[in-house]
Formats: structure tokens, sequence, C-alpha cells
């Protein structure tokens, strides 16, 4: 009589944990079938069709933070994998990968190497800039040094502005620099001087960022270029008279 109530009760916890198992399959497969809706998403061609675009897409984050722990995962190996392929999908990494620092707490290498996967130069991803922004800075904030080439790439002589409604703030190109080389603590400085002699192209943004965090050890690389520039522009006027 004992060893056929242990048996039963052996049979029931296996068909409990096979429904669990079978549950766990058809929830993930779920979530999947959610993160697939962000694929190929692109900006819509008036504000009304965006207005619809934000709405399903919210709606799709609703769902994910409410199974935050069995979606986690899931969106970990998608990450994965995405980043893998030659021709990623830019507003996928974006939207996971920001999803994964904001509800997963995540700042890791896998957050920063969907990032830096991440086209910023693609349309997608310059029409939700302020994710870009928002996502790049709270990386930086954790300290990885291997940022700073993401601003570099993202931010560096763009033109557009962030707005930062909490604080009444209206960021224009410079200052969201500012803001991201800034978070990046000293390093950045150094950084910024080195990025002057290898890209000239660029002297003139870094120099407005310098004007903000740069410290005496800049002065003499900001004097030798400005001084540098004004020879040129003399000889430049003088070759044209």
């Amino acid at each position: 009589m004992t060893r056929g109530l242990i048996g039963f009760v052996a049979v029931a916890v296996l068909l409990v944990t096979q429904d669990a198992a079978a549950g766990d399959k058809d929830s993930d497969a779920e979530i999947v079938a959610q993160i697939d809706q962000l694929r190929g998403i692109q900006p819509g061609k008036d504000a009304t069709e965006n207005e619809r675009i934000n709405h399903r897409l919210d709606e799709i984050w609703d769902r994910l933070i409410a199974r935050k722990a069995q979606a986690l995962p899931v969106i970990e190996s998608t990450l994965r994998k995405e980043i893998e392929k030659p021709s990623a999908d830019n507003f996928l990494l974006l939207d996971l990968g920001f999803f994964l620092v904001q509800e997963g707490q995540r700042t890791d290498d896998l957050a920063l190497d969907a990032l830096t996967k991440v086209d910023p130069d693609s349309r997608v991803i310059q029409a939700n800039f302020k994710q870009l922004f928002e996502y790049t800075y709270a990386l930086v904030r954790a300290g990885n040094p291997r940022t700073l080439a993401v601003i570099d790439r993202g931010f560096l002589g763009g033109t557009q502005h962030v707005a930062v409604p909490q604080h009444a703030l209206d960021l224009d190109p410079s200052l969201v620099c500012v803001f991201l080389y800034g978070a990046a603590g000293p390093a950045s400085e150094q950084h910024l001087r080195e990025l002057m002699k290898t890209s000239p192209e660029r002297v003139e943004p870094i120099l407005e960022i310098l004007n903000w965090l740069g410290t005496p050890a800049s002065t003499e690389d900001v004097v030798r270029i400005v001084q540098s520039r004004r020879e040129d522009a003399i000889l430049s006027r003088a070759s044209d008279s």
C-alpha cells in the first residue's frame, strides 16, 4: 500500500514537471513572438504613423516587463545571435539592449556589444536618438572604457539635440557630447587630445568639448592647434589676394 502511494506521488510529480516544462516552452515562444515584432521597425511617414508605431512598441515592452524573469534570458539569447549577424537589425539591437539596461540593470559586455553593433547613422537610430543617448549614457556611467569609441562614432560632430524635460534642458550637439564624455571621467580628456591628432577633421567639435571639460593639461595642445589654424587662415587669405 505504501509503495503504491509513493509510486502515485512520483507519477504526479513527473506530470507536473512535464506540464511546467511545456508551459515554459510555450511562454518562451510567446516572448519570441513579441520580440520578433521589433524586427524591421522604421520611422513612419508622418507623426500619426509614428505615434501608432510607438504605441505598439510600448505595448510590447509592457508585455515583456510583465514577464521579465522569463523574458530576460530570451532577450539575452536573441541579442547574442543578432550581434553575430553581418547585417543586424539596428532597432532590435537598440531596443532589446536598452531593455537589458533599463529593466535588467545590465551594463556588462553583452549590453555594450549590442550598442557597439548599432549603426548610429541609420535612419531608424537617428529617429530614436534620445534612446541611443540614454542607452550610451547608462553604459558610460558604468565605467567601461570601450564606451569612448561609441561616443566618438555616434555623437561626436553630430547635429542632433536631446531634450531633457525633467531639467528643462535642450542639449545641443556639443552639450550632448559634454554630458557623455564628462560621464566617462578624466580618461575622456586624454582620449579627446589624442583624437585631435589622429582625426584633424574632428578638431572643431573637440575644441568645443574641451572648452567645457578641459584642464590645464589640454592647454598646450589647444593653443598649438588654434595657432596652426590661424596661420593656415592667414596663408589662405594671402594666396587668395
